[in-house]
């Protein structure tokens, strides 16, 4: 059976990997849903850690588009012949 859900406060966690009700924490990283649209199919999922703070913006066809405080990470450009 799942922990006890707990509320959403990551700072002070005796505990370094805990399950909250919109996501989880693993060692230093925080993982939880910000937003989503059940009707549209998509979903917005946060990443904190201490150095880092990321969205994952994830389509209901798959698509995912990353964005940090830096702006959107680009796709790596495929190398070889153009079709």
């Amino acid at each position: 059976m799942a922990p006890e859900l707990k509320d959403l406060t990551f700072k002070n966690q005796v505990d370094p990997n805990t399950i909250y009700r919109y996501g989880f924490s693993w060692g230093a990283a925080k993982v939880e849903r910000l937003a989503s649209s059940v009707k549209e199919g998509w979903i917005i999922l946060g990443i904190t850690t201490p150095k880092e703070d990321m969205q994952v913006y994830v389509t209901k066809t798959g698509k995912v588009r990353v964005w940090s405080p830096g702006g959107e990470w680009a796709q790596p450009k495929k190398k070889g012949k153009k079709k």
